[in-house]
């Protein structure tokens, strides 16, 4: 993504949850959390001649370079400025009797990128400056907090450097699992202010000149080298051992942590991290979150509710919790416990209020698009539609977003494999009530799978239980057009040139538009893009479709979850057990797709998936757009640590990502909103790439190996038929494509009521 567009994002993703609080550094870093009140710390500077106290104007740090006024000369600025710091810090140091275990460095502000460990690649950022701990390896998953620097704080300058620092602080966030807020610091020329950047949005100081306000900048400073880890916005929860290990505590029990699965994308929203972890020999889930404070538990209530009426396909809770911190709960409001004093408290009603959230559930499972056979796919639909059904029959429970990450499969005893129905973070009582609760989301889901009559409805809508069957077939679909067969394999081909660009961006009525006419008149086209692996689920897709557009047959009502359930079941009884697999490569080889290994957890006692590893939906006031967490694939993410990788989503463009969307009586259709998530975006403004789960690993370009059933059911292209009949003629057979019986409609189906 280019500079000027990832600033868009951010700045719409900011926008309107900025909050000023003059005098946020005394609250933020009072003389509690500093080894010594910064008023004997600067006396005691006074008196070493470090500073020069005076009338105003002739005030004066002794050794600050006066050149940060002026433009940098191969990053002499940042050097002088670097060594200056350092400079005051060790005389802090030698004042307070504390060891300075904190390091301030220039060296990433030249030529040299910060590493990622989150992606195993470079985010191509070069902050000014950089705070780090001694002795570990400086990365963006190790950095504490950014500085950045202007020449002056005229607006434009001040602007590129608040850009700077939301990027930073962005990337810091993307990298660290264990942070509540990210502080960072402007200098602008010599004027400082303070901001503080966490899921609510952005809290900022007022800007002031370190020469006649020296007690603040020294404050920050003190706090940055010498405050302990939970006053610069680390969770307490966290443990790295001695070995390396980390470990989460939830309700006094710990959790050692296996790998990080999922993570959020931006700054602002519900900022989800997911973790495979252990404790007690078993695997489980672990989500955490920060929900709107007028939605919490929602989920956890949710799947309570659905283990009680034995609903089976969704996850089970095995504990919820929700972190204090200093003994109060843990909220967006609570960055330093004096913000919650009444003079603030009406400014911070003016933000998102979120509450921490953390959830343990079982089992952990693999993405839906780890099937190991078409067989197996069509087996993952139909329990994670059974299971919607049943949520909806047994306990009143309507999910409300499908996606293509809410779809899972788990390990059997036997060896096969279930479907699982997961993330009820925007899920409803269903019948929805007259008068919802504020903060309920009455339009919610991930774009490219929200359904048609949803996207092109004005106003509040009641979401209805066909519109999800709906969007459990854009998943398949998405699924036969990204992916070129089983075991994630995806497709080198490019997103924005096929059908399904028009269904990531725009407004909801021209989504809607695009995606009515793909499933109308373009159908046929639609379906001719699917890889040969493909081909004998068309049948199926046609048949589904017909059940929400098709005007030529006049149904009663909206279509059913047995009627799509039936069309289903009839699929996967026709196709085979396993897949002959044809190496285009290497003619007249063909061979069964297998499954690969993942952490040899192959009993279903062993497995444990996690629950909604959701995208984040961020609601908004009455008539507000809602605003967006840039989230990755949300739910992608309940891979077992050491489940192969072969994702690739460089060469996809960022316009076309898909996101999760909700809206909250939002009376105007036409809003637009940014798109990124199904395929995950650049997280910074010049390159780099994030995961959605696992070690991200290139993918070799060399020509994929296509797939075909032992039963083809659909047309395929004349070269790989050739491919096709060469291989059977060498077994002495041959075999001939057959024309799907069901044709496509041009027009939407009527149902009742509409």
């Amino acid at each position: 993504m280019s500079r000027d567009k990832n600033s868009a994002v951010v700045n719409k993703e900011l926008y309107g949850h900025r909050l000023h609080i003059p005098d946020l550094v005394d609250r933020l870093f009072p003389d509690e959390v500093l080894p010594k009140p910064v008023k004997a710390i600067y006396t005691h500077l006074s008196a070493s001649r470090l500073y020069k106290p005076g009338k105003r104007g002739t005030e004066k740090w002794i050794e600050c370079p006066d050149i940060i006024t002026v433009p940098s000369n191969n990053g002499d600025v940042k050097a002088e400025l670097t060594r200056f710091l350092r400079q005051v810090a060790n005389a802090i140091a030698s004042f307070v009797d504390e060891p300075r275990n904190r390091e301030v460095t220039e060296e990433f502000s030249a030529s040299t990128y910060v590493p990622s460990t989150a992606d195993d690649v470079e985010h191509k950022r070069s902050p000014a400056l950089l705070f780090f701990n001694d002795g570990v390896p400086r990365t963006w998953e190790t950095t504490i907090c950014p500085w950045e620097i202007g020449r002056n704080n005229r607006k434009k300058t001040k602007d590129k450097v608040i850009e700077q620092a939301i990027e930073d602080c962005s990337t810091i966030f993307e990298n660290q699992d264990d942070r509540r807020f990210v502080p960072s610091v402007l200098m602008l020329g010599y004027n400082i202010e303070l901001r503080i950047f966490d899921r609510a949005g952005e809290v900022y100081s007022e800007e002031f000149d370190m020469r006649t306000k020296p007690e603040s900048f020294l404050r920050i400073l003190t706090a940055l080298m010498f405050s302990d880890r939970e006053a610069l916005g680390y969770d307490p929860a966290f443990t790295t051992l001695p070995n390396g290990t980390r470990t989460i505590t939830i309700q006094g029990k710990v959790y050692e942590i296996l790998e990080r699965v999922h993570h959020a994308h931006g700054i602002r929203g519900r900022g989800t991290n997911c973790w495979h972890a252990t404790c007690d020999g078993k695997h489980f889930a672990i989500k955490d979150c920060w929900m709107d404070e007028t939605r919490v538990s929602v989920e956890a209530d949710f799947l309570t509710e659905a283990g009680k009426k034995g609903v089976k396909g969704v996850p089970t809770l095995v504990a919820e919790d929700s972190p204090l911190f200093r003994g109060e709960k843990d909220t967006t409001q609570s960055i330093c416990p004096s913000l919650q004093e009444q003079s603030y408290r009406k400014a911070f009603e003016r933000r998102d209020r979120r509450q921490h959230r953390r959830l343990v559930l079982e089992p952990f499972a693999i993405p839906i698009t780890y099937f190991r056979s078409k067989k197996e796919l069509i087996k993952g639909f139909i329990d994670a539609i059974t299971a919607h059904r049943d949520l909806l029959d047994l306990a009143g429970i309507l999910h409300r977003d499908i996606s293509l990450n809410n779809i899972m499969l788990i390990d059997m005893s036997d060896g096969s494999r279930k479907g699982l129905l997961i993330d009820l973070d925007y899920a409803a009582v269903y019948p929805e009530p007259e008068n919802p609760a504020p903060g309920f989301a009455a339009r919610t889901g991930t774009t490219p799978f929200m359904a048609c009559d949803l996207l092109s409805a004005n106003g509040p809508v009641r979401h209805q239980p066909h519109w999800d069957l709906e969007s459990f077939l854009y998943v398949l679909i998405w699924i036969c057009m990204v992916y070129s067969g089983p075991n994630n394999k995806r497709r080198n081909f490019d997103l924005g040139k096929s059908r399904l660009a028009g269904w990531t961006g725009g407004s909801f009525s021209v989504i809607s538009e695009r995606k009515s006419g793909t499933m109308g008149r373009l159908f046929e086209k639609l379906l001719g893009g699917f890889p040969s692996y493909f081909a004998d689920l068309k049948d199926c897709v046609y048949k589904w479709r017909d059940l929400h557009f098709d005007l030529s047959h006049p149904r009663r009502g909206a279509p059913s979850h047995d009627e799509v359930l039936e069309i289903l079941q009839a699929t996967h009884d026709s196709l085979p057990e396993a897949d002959l697999v044809l190496d285009e490569d290497q003619d007249g080889q063909e061979s069964l797709a297998t499954a690969p290994e993942h952490s040899g957890m192959s009993d279903a006692n062993d497995i444990r998936e996690d629950d909604a590893l959701s995208q984040s939906v961020i609601t908004a006031p009455e008539g507000t757009p809602a605003a967006e967490e840039s989230t990755g694939a949300s739910n992608i993410n309940m891979l077992s640590q050491n489940f192969p990788q072969n994702l690739d989503y460089k060469g996809v463009p960022d316009a076309l990502r898909g996101h999760k969307r909700v809206r909250t009586r939002s009376t105007s259709p036409e809003e637009d909103f940014l798109d990124g998530g199904i395929i995950p975006r650049n997280p910074s403004t010049s390159g780099g790439s994030r995961r959605s789960f696992g070690t991200f690993t290139p993918r070799d370009r060399s020509p994929s190996p296509s797939t075909i059933s032992e039963h083809l059911s659909g047309e395929a292209t004349e070269d790989f038929l050739t491919k096709i009949k060469r291989m059977l003629k060498l077994q002495g057979r041959a075999k001939t494509a057959v024309t799907p019986e069901a044709r496509p409609s041009k027009r939407r189906r009527t149902e009742k009521g509409a």
